[in-house]
């Protein structure tokens, strides 16, 4: 089935391991199991996801009535699924506040999935800690528990941090539109942090340490 894949419209916001990694689960596995767990992992990737797998449906068949009339539908489906794409790209990106208030989650609920402090995380929430000491298996915690992928959780702690350079000028002006709860940024590491953690018990702290 691999070849006949190839000639499929892929879907333009699954990459190439993406796609492999889905032929690979559907092959193996139950496919209503799989399009369920896939759903859930990337809800930002939905309709690819669907017209990809309806694409491997497509060239299982050897009727070529019902692939024309299927591989329309199709092309439909992906054309439909990159004008939401396009839409939720030119939508502003969420900071991880705005990710936790969407999600319904609150602060000491996401610390507690998370494994780290509240300090830690508030931390993370008001961009004070440096993006690239942050451990991959951090973003991967928070996909699993906003049930998102770790790409978006990057994204999500990135938009925080670049949210609090840009209110540095107004807080050193003390400007009236400043929020103000607003704390100016001072960037320190993930390990810092969690080292300098009250809220965190010393196990915990070796894991993230470890």
């Amino acid at each position: 089935m691999a070849s006949k894949i190839q000639r499929t419209p892929s879907a333009a916001t699954l990459t190439r391991e993406q796609e492999y990694a889905l032929l690979q689960a559907v092959e193996q596995g139950d496919e209503h199991t799989v399009m369920v767990d896939w759903l859930k992992r990337y809800p930002d990737l939905t309709d690819e996801i669907i017209a990809f797998v309806s694409a491997l449906r497509i060239f299982d068949t050897q009727d070529d009535e019902a692939i024309y009339a299927t591989a329309n539908a199709v092309d439909i489906g992906i054309a439909r699924g990159l004008a939401r794409v396009t839409a939720v790209a030119a939508a502003p990106a969420l900071d991880l506040k705005a990710a936790l208030e969407a999600a319904g989650m609150t602060k000491t609920v996401a610390a507690r999935r998370l494994q780290i402090g509240v300090d830690v995380l508030q931390k993370l929430m008001q961009g004070r800690i440096t993006v690239a000491t942050i451990p991959q298996r951090f973003f991967e915690r928070l996909g699993q528990a906003l049930e998102s992928s770790v790409e978006q959780a990057r994204q999500w702690v990135d938009r925080s941090f670049e949210l609090s350079v840009q209110v540095q000028p107004a807080l050193r002006r003390g400007s009236a539109k400043t929020p103000k709860d607003a704390v100016p940024a001072t960037p320190e590491s993930f390990a810092d942090a969690v080292q300098h953690s009250p809220n965190m018990a010393g196990d915990a702290k070796k894991e993230w340490l470890g």
